[in-house]
């Protein structure tokens, strides 16, 4: 989340008319985080399944947002790596487990 709100902040300062900018930062597949959320939480399994085949039908694949624009404009670079995210995100949510609540 401070990576986020870092780029955030300083794309308010470039902000051009009609323009995109991607943020990326490091590309990780999801399986990759999930096995960094069980090392983070100390409990739990990865389980890998394989899609059924109205699954595979829909599936989108992966992309990969180019970012280099927006370094290049700005400097920015993330400074959190996915594990320490991963510790400070669960740390947070175990301490406020309120903020996990559903709303009606």
């Amino acid at each position: 989340v401070s990576d986020a709100v870092d780029a955030l902040m300083l794309a308010s300062g470039q902000v051009e008319e009609g323009r995109v900018w991607n943020v990326a930062g490091q590309v990780y597949s999801i399986r990759d985080v999930a096995l960094e959320l069980v090392r983070a939480a100390g409990s739990g399994k990865v389980v890998d399944t394989q899609a059924t085949h109205l699954e595979a039908r829909v599936l989108m694949g992966s992309s990969l947002m180019n970012d280099a624009p927006f370094r290049g404009r700005t400097g920015w670079k993330p400074g959190v790596t996915l594990s320490e995210g991963t510790r400070e995100t669960l740390a947070y949510l175990r301490a406020h487990p309120e903020s996990m609540k559903e709303e009606a």
